[in-house]
């Protein structure tokens, strides 16, 4: 996840499981906030709150059995959600002109230059 920056998840969760307790949910929103998906994103990040969502609803063993199958999948899915948004913001540099290529278009539609290719 090499795009995404790490930050620190609240001790204190607003609203959600026992005080003092950070919840996979909580972490999981932090995490969609930072990544800032678009609409078009929204069944991936229901699918990393449902996920999340079940990994806190479990208790005791079931929840080890839980996170053992769920959180290498339920990582996985922000992950992509990271992918897609590095994607999109390669996209949109890569279709801006850069310096160069405004300075190439620039030259090339000079009159100096029209006149050396003789028109």
């Amino acid at each position: 996840m090499a795009g995404m920056s790490v930050r620190a998840v609240p001790d204190e969760p607003e609203g959600r499981g026992e005080p003092g307790m950070v919840t996979i949910a909580a972490a999981v929103d932090e995490t969609i906030a930072a990544i800032d998906p678009p609409a078009q994103d929204a069944a991936v990040v229901a699918l990393a709150r449902k996920m999340a969502s079940a990994i806190d609803g479990m208790k005791g063993e079931q929840l080890g059995l839980m996170i053992g199958q769920t959180a290498p999948q339920l990582l996985k899915v922000l992950q992509e959600l990271d992918a897609r948004a590095l994607k999109r913001k390669s996209a949109a540099r890569s279709a801006r002109p850069n310096r160069v290529a405004q300075l190439r278009a620039a030259h090339a539609s000079s009159p100096a230059k029209r006149k050396r290719a003789g028109g």
